[in-house]
């Protein structure tokens, strides 16, 4: 099996390179960063294949071991009030659909990072055959390009996801917004009766990499089955954090100031597991509390080393933004 991850610098596509790395030859690529393990690509005007063909060239490998390739495309502009830009929906949609072409022919398997927000967000639960209605400009932008794979393509892989979330406090991640405004002695702003499915970011790592071990096709969705409503896990975070001192303010999308999005987007991911298990896979979700325990965890370590009382971080993980020589890193 050979990869390669689109956007491998973000967030998201940097877990998944780390997961698909146990299990395939792997190239990342990266826009303006500076890693050196990754390989530069813009998508706004590099061809993909002219600068990635040489390393997919060779088909025989497809038919005589039965290998095969695959192109995750995790980047993405994001941002809500860069979405809005015609260069937005440039990259989004037309570049995004030129690379999936230029993957189709060059016999990679495209698998789509899209959103749980293409559903319209009334319901109490979305499974994957409910009829899509996207409320914001970025998951309009998503339909549009699952919808061009679904049409033309014959073979690929549609992952929806729910609210990423992470155990370590850096980045821009729903856990680690609320701890820098613990840190500013601001209160937690919660959207009134959002109702969501959220998930580990390296759940959804591993749901992509065990989806091309066992070679899934068609659309998944992804979260940990667990919903709940966002100021009820607001104040199961504080209580990790040890801070139920820090108020919670609820409001609508318009009194926080925010632009539209589906205030229901419950994702049930019963298919996946199904699949997965069908084909002799294993897959278990991680529950939000385990997530949140380890973040305090992570923060109690670096507060107790930069007093010089370190301590080991949670079991099996690495201490957050600790180096090799123990240095505090910048994000």
């Amino acid at each position: 099996m050979r990869t390669i991850v689109i956007g491998a610098s973000g967030f998201v596509g940097r877990n998944i390179m780390k997961a698909i790395s146990r299990e395939s030859d792997v190239i990342g690529t990266q826009n303006s960063g500076k890693d050196s393990a990754l390989m530069k690509y813009d998508m706004s005007k590099d061809s993909f294949k002219e600068k990635f063909g040489k390393y997919f060239w060779d088909h025989q490998e497809i038919m005589e071991h039965g290998n095969k390739f695959y192109g995750i495309i995790a980047a993405a502009i994001r941002q809500m009030e860069q979405v809005q830009d015609s260069s937005a929906e440039k990259l989004n949609i037309d570049k995004t659909i030129d690379l999936i072409n230029d993957m189709v022919e060059l016999k990679i398997k495209p698998v789509f990072i899209s959103t749980s927000y293409v559903y319209e967000g009334v319901h109490e639960k979305y499974v994957e055959t409910d009829k899509i209605n996207p409320q914001s400009e970025y998951a309009r932008q998503k339909s549009v390009v699952e919808k061009y794979l679904m049409e033309n393509v014959k073979d690929y892989l549609i992952y929806r996801i729910d609210k990423i979330v992470d155990e370590f406090p850096k980045g821009d991640h729903l856990f680690n917004q609320w701890y820098d405004s613990i840190k500013k002695g601001d209160p937690i702003k919660c959207i009134k009766d959002q109702y969501f499915s959220p998930i580990f970011v390296q759940d959804v790592a591993n749901a992509v990499a065990i989806g091309c071990k066992l070679d899934l096709s068609g659309i998944y969705n992804l979260s940990n089955n667990q919903p709940i409503y966002r100021a009820e896990l607001a104040r199961k975070f504080l209580h990790h954090m040890k801070r139920n001192d820090v108020p919670i303010i609820e409001g609508t999308l318009e009194e926080l100031n925010l632009s539209s999005r589906p205030l229901r987007t419950n994702i049930d991911s019963s298919k996946f597991l199904r699949d997965v298990h069908k084909k002799g896979g294993e897959f278990k979700f991680t529950s939000m509390d385990e997530v949140m325990e380890n973040f305090a965890g992570h923060v109690d370590s670096m507060r107790k080393y930069q007093q010089g009382h370190y301590i080991n971080s949670p079991k099996n993980s690495e201490p957050a933004n600790l180096s090799i020589d123990g240095k505090i890193e910048e994000k």
